[in-house]
């Protein structure tokens, strides 16, 4: 029926077999997100996933689906040094993350590897840089 709850897994799992990957976002109590990816570890030459902290859910599947193509047009996978445009002007880096701290399980038992998308300020630091405006919050994971 129209009016039934959507089963989050369902919907994401759908999301998946539809487009190879999807974006999650999980706001907190400022309606920002903890958003990630879930099945793009599934690709070939793919085993890691994507989170972004600190953004909008909309901006959040912006970013992280802008990255993903990126990334594939590029043939590149995320590292620490590298700095990649996304949108045509958009810089982003990337970090690895603990996942010990995380439960972060692909449904075959292995463990994705996961890197943090960082937006710069406008500045063009990152977080995690010392020089690192606050204006607008992106947590370290």
């Amino acid at each position: 029926m129209k009016n039934d709850p959507v089963d989050p897994r369902a919907e994401a799992a759908r999301i998946v077999k539809q487009f190879g990957h999807a974006v999650v976002c999980l706001p907190d109590s400022q309606g920002r997100h903890l958003a990630y990816t879930v099945g793009l570890s599934d690709r070939p030459g793919r085993g890691h996933e994507l989170a972004l902290t600190g953004q909008l859910s909309q901006t959040a599947g912006i970013v992280l689906n802008g990255t993903i193509d990126e990334l594939i047009l590029d043939g590149l996978v995320p590292s620490e040094d590298l700095v990649l445009t996304i949108l045509s002007r958009l810089p982003v880096r990337f970090r690895r993350v603990d996942t010990s701290r995380f439960e972060v399980t692909h449904r075959s038992g292995r463990r994705p590897a996961v890197w943090q998308v960082l937006l710069p300020d406008a500045n063009g630091s990152y977080p995690g840089d010392p020089s690192y405006q606050v204006a607008f919050i992106q947590p370290l994971l």
